[in-house]
Parts: structure tokens; C-alpha cells; sequence
């Protein structure tokens, strides 16, 4: 890898998505259910870990989908020439277009269609 790598070198990489995990959960005295995921996301220079909840109330329809505080950025074979704040992690997120895949995911897994879910 190349000691001039800058972020915005990453946030125009060619990235691909690799893998989504996710686990299911309900809160009953909350009334309240929904998944806890990680997607990761990897080009030639970078691997990248978005971690995301969806939610909603169990007598609801729509989930509601947000990023965590634990994005983590790391180099794909040796240590990144820079460290970068949430906020740009946040940037990269949204331009790998995050919601989208959460809506898959979560429309596969719960038999929801994907116009059920709201930001």
C-alpha cells in the first residue's frame, strides 16, 4: 500500500460488500424487537465494518434504522497511513449506501417489503 493513500483515495475506491451478520432481538416489556447487524465492506486498500440497528415497535411496520458510535476502518494488509473521525466514517457509509443494504437484509429476513422502512 502506498504511504500517499488519503481518505478521499478510500471514499472513491472501488469498494464491494462482503458479508452482513446480523441477530435478532426483542425487548417484550419494552415492546420493542428488532436486529443488531454488522456489513463489511472491503477494497484493495481498506476493510470497513458498519454496524447497524434496525428496530421498531412489535405492533408497527417500519423499522428504524441507524448506524452505531463502532465504525471501524482498518487497513486491508498493513496499518492505514491515517486515522479518520466518525464523521468521516459516517461520509463513507452513506456513499456505500448503507440503508439500502440494511433494507435487504431485514426484507429477507423478516418477510417485510421494502418500503416499510423509514430513516
Amino acid at each position: 500500500m502506498s504511504r500517499n493513500l488519503t481518505e478521499t483515495d478510500l471514499l472513491n475506491a472501488d469498494w464491494k460488500q462482503l458479508r452482513t451478520e446480523i441477530t435478532g432481538w426483542q425487548e417484550e416489556d419494552q415492546n420493542f424487537c428488532g436486529y443488531d447487524g454488522s456489513t463489511r465492506f472491503w477494497c484493495s486498500a481498506a476493510i470497513f465494518d458498519v454496524y447497524w440497528v434496525g428496530q421498531k415497535e412489535l405492533n408497527q411496520a417500519h423499522y428504524e434504522c441507524y448506524l452505531t458510535e463502532d465504525l471501524e476502518l482498518t487497513g486491508f494488509r498493513e496499518k492505514l497511513p491515517f486515522s479518520v473521525s466518525y464523521e468521516w466514517k459516517v461520509m463513507l457509509a452513506e456513499k456505500l449506501h448503507w440503508r439500502d443494504v440494511v433494507a435487504e437484509i431485514l426484507s429477507e429476513t423478516s418477510g417485510s417489503q421494502l418500503g416499510l422502512f423509514e430513516d
